[in-house]
């Protein structure tokens, strides 16, 4: 019975992963992200809607995406906690407005490899790329610098906003990737996917 819990368990983690990695750059930064789950959210949205009017996934997960980089532009340009929280709201709004209808028309889920989605495959390389890329590049020492010592960049002549601004952008586009997996599975955007995300909602990363 237990195995039996496997397949689910690799397949509900993966938006849980995708968004804490998305907070753990966020985070790193200097950038406490609240707004995680209306990311998580718009992605969503966005996935279903661009995927209904291309019929195309491809197109629907960059749709999905770009909406999550968008709300994180918002959310670095103001309060980080005011900003959040407000971005929270709004979202959940702008999704029930737009979304009129209790559930979407059935869309197409992402591609298949062995009875998974290939973000299912594509999540374990991200997480492994991500320790790589923040602990041993000096790029992600200096995102990780932006929010420790800020001395070290101004003696390298960088600037600390670009590096929080790039911090959050990555936090945005991982949400909403998350989100974008969590319509896939569904294949329909229905008020139950504003729940789901509310599961997965992270605001701080210092387990990394």
């Amino acid at each position: 019975m237990i195995f039996d819990l496997i397949p689910t368990t690799i397949r509900m983690s993966t938006p849980l992963i995708l968004t804490a990695l998305g907070g753990i750059y966020s985070e790193r930064s200097g950038v406490v992200n609240i707004a995680l789950e209306g990311m998580m959210l718009m992605g969503t949205f966005g996935y279903v809607m661009g995927t209904q009017v291309s019929a195309s996934t491809w197109l629907g997960l960059t749709i999905g995406m770009s909406f999550g980089a968008a709300i994180a532009a918002i959310t670095f340009r103001a309060d980080q906690i005011v900003s959040g929280v407000a971005i929270n709201l709004l979202a959940v709004s702008v999704t029930e407005f737009l979304g009129r209808n209790a559930t979407s028309q059935r869309v197409e889920g992402m591609t298949l490899i062995g009875g998974y989605s290939f973000i299912v495959y594509l999540t374990p390389l991200l997480v492994v790329m991500s320790e790589i890329f923040l602990f041993r590049t000096p790029y992600g020492l200096r995102l990780c610098a932006a929010g420790e010592s800020t001395n070290v960049l101004h003696g390298l002549g960088l600037s600390r906003k670009r590096w929080q601004y790039f911090g959050v952008l990555v936090s945005g586009i991982f949400a909403a990737v998350g989100g974008c997996f969590l319509a896939s599975e569904a294949h329909y955007f229905t008020k139950s996917n504003d729940s789901r995300t509310r599961i997965y909602r992270f605001s701080r990363g210092d387990f990394w």
